[in-house]
């Protein structure tokens, strides 16, 4: 046992100082470091680009002899990793089925990992429908796997909520950084709202002008006679009781 932790210790040591591209491997738990948490980049040219997944290994059995346990926490669309994170990869599985060898350490099983994200082997697949469909129906798989891959391993959703669940401590409280995060976003939010109620009001009040200026137009528009006199021109107002013409009108013979 005291081996195994010395030899664990000097891995994540050596994985702090050089760890493989687009991969980041840490303890999960201070007081169990036989239990690893990893971030690894998706490929490029393949549809996890792009996505951060999280996952999973567990040196608590007899590692290095056998195999971590591996499994991603991220969902992920692919031929050789199931629903629950389960990975098919030879170097997982001890020999004569699989080819892992104590010689192999935590930073070459990451980047097995991987490639095996960018270049899946859908003759070992866990999911015969996804591996049919990645053999046959390339498109169609391609376009699930970015979809999948959008929404579980890309955007600031996604890592914010990974932040939060890996800085909640054991009682499960949120840390008061993230908690004023929420704060600040809801502040911001009311403002907004707020902002929108003077907008309105303001509107309004245009509103209230801009028909009190129609009126004032509609005024101006009363209609005119002109009525000629010897001396000179009297423009006055027809009275409302006048039709457009200026002409009294007819009167009603009384019965």
């Amino acid at each position: 046992m005291a081996a195994q932790r010395a030899r664990l210790m000097r891995e994540i040591q050596l994985l702090k100082k050089s760890p493989p591209p687009g991969v980041q491997c840490w303890v999960h738990d201070d007081s169990n470091v036989t239990v690893l948490h990893a971030d690894v980049a998706g490929p490029p040219d393949s549809p996890y680009e792009k996505g951060v997944f999280r996952v999973e290994l567990d040196c608590s059995g007899r590692y290095p002899f056998e195999p971590p346990k591996a499994r991603f926490i991220t969902p992920i669309y692919h031929p050789n990793i199931d629903t629950a994170g389960r990975i098919c990869l030879d170097l997982l599985k001890m020999p004569p089925k699989g080819s892992w060898k104590p010689s192999i350490n935590i930073s070459t099983l990451l980047t097995s990992l991987q490639l095996l994200m960018g270049e899946p082997n859908p003759e070992d697949g866990l999911l015969p429908d996804v591996s049919s469909e990645f053999k046959y129906r390339r498109g169609e798989f391609l376009r699930k796997a970015r979809a999948f891959t959008q929404k579980h391993a890309v955007g600031s959703s996604s890592s914010s909520s990974a932040t939060a669940t890996a800085s909640a401590d054991a009682t499960g409280k949120v840390p008061e950084s993230v908690v004023g995060e929420e704060d600040q976003t809801r502040r911001v939010l009311e403002e907004k709202e707020s902002g929108g109620g003077v907008d309105k009001e303001r509107a309004a009040d245009q509103g209230m002008h801009a028909a009190k200026d129609e009126d004032d137009d509609n005024s101006e528009n009363v209609p005119v006679r002109v009525v000629r006199t010897s001396k000179r021109r009297v423009v006055d107002p027809v009275p409302a009781h006048h039709d457009s013409t200026g002409a009294p009108p007819s009167k009603v013979p009384s019965t």
